[in-house]
């Protein structure tokens, strides 16, 4: 358990740093935006609206407001 704790605390001190230096992270909720979103998949049966973002897959990232890696999600159809 305690290495689970250590891997976290160093997983938010790299987002940080990252953070500071202009990487964000991509929100993955909502509505499914080609422009921050990759869909890997679709799913019919989720309990979202059409077009919504059911789960992310893979974390997207920005660059001082450029996408350098999009959301890999699954998508409502």
């Amino acid at each position: 358990m305690s290495t689970l704790v250590g891997i976290k605390f160093i997983e938010k001190g790299i987002l940080d740093t990252l953070s500071k230096m202009g990487v964000e992270e991509i929100p993955a909720v909502g509505e499914f935006n080609p422009e921050f979103h990759q869909a890997v998949d679709t799913d019919s049966i989720a309990e979202v609206e059409t077009n919504h973002i059911v789960k992310e897959v893979c974390k997207g990232f920005t660059y001082k407001g450029k996408v350098i890696r999009y959301s890999q999600v699954i998508v409502k159809r």
